[in-house]
């Protein structure tokens, strides 16, 4: 993925949130559509969808592998592909 305006240190994106510009939301929902969790429009708003899709991201980059050994689907992200280039060894 190309550099995202977001991906600043410190930088908290939500809802009510004074410090987050739309141009930043909008890099947010298109990053989360390509991996598979925005399913609606990139408006650059932080409503509903967006929220969800990035608490579903957290819970699989948190909870899973990747793999299909728990019996659900496997989660379009795995930690260790979401930190490739991210950390230096990976």
């Amino acid at each position: 993925m190309p550099a995202r305006s977001y991906k600043k240190s410190g930088l908290v994106l939500n809802r009510d949130s004074d410090t987050t510009s739309l141009l930043q939301i909008k890099d947010l929902q298109r990053d989360l559509r390509q991996l598979g969790y925005l399913f609606r429009w990139i408006d650059g708003g932080f409503g509903l969808g967006t929220k969800r899709a990035v608490k579903a991201l957290q819970h699989d980059l948190l909870n899973n592998d990747g793999s299909d050994a728990h019996g659900g689907e496997a989660a379009p992200v795995r930690m260790i592909d979401y930190n490739k280039d991210r950390v230096s060894g990976v």
